[in-house]
């Protein structure tokens, strides 16, 4: 089931950067369904596996989606995903969309990608990566482990000197 959820939504956000209009703006409806349905948590846990999944060595569909699942698809993924969070934090400050281990989720993950990953494709993705961070840490800050987070967000931006992320 799962697998049929994947190539879904990689059609969904293949089509998204599409250029032709009528698939952008079918997908454009399809992504906003994602984000309203009650699985969503679900949805972005898919994601955000599917941006991780190539670099995964233990992966056995490591290079199924290699002819698809492009740069542009990653960052509409990326994009999806940050602007949805964005969303959430600004039309409902008193609660967020997404539960706290969603969220402590994505942060370890949004963190691995900026702190661990070696691998360039990945690497060209960390302002998408970064701006999740930032946007979660704004409003989610669960407990001491996100202060730290957000300390170590400045180190990395000081030390390597990606004040234009």
């Amino acid at each position: 089931m799962e697998n049929q959820i994947e190539k879904d939504m990689i059609s969904i956000f293949t089509q998204s950067v599409s250029s032709n209009f009528e698939d952008v703006k079918y997908s454009e409806e399809k992504i906003n369904n994602l984000y309203n349905d009650s699985n969503k948590e679900e949805y972005i846990r898919i994601l955000l596996k599917l941006i991780m999944y190539p670099y995964n060595e233990n992966n056995e569909n490591k290079n199924v989606y290699d002819s698809t699942l492009n740069r542009n698809v990653k960052v509409s993924m990326l994009i999806s995903i940050k602007n949805f969070i964005k969303k959430s934090i600004h039309s409902n400050l008193e609660n967020m969309e997404l539960s706290t281990d969603m969220c402590i989720f994505i942060k370890h993950i949004c963190l691995h990608v900026l702190l661990d990953i070696n691998n360039e494709d990945i690497k060209s993705l960390q302002k998408y990566f970064f701006e999740i961070l930032v946007n979660l840490l704004e409003f989610n800050i669960c407990d001491d482990y996100d202060y730290l987070l957000f300390y170590i967000i400045i180190l990395y931006i000081n030390d390597y000197n990606y004040i234009d992320l």
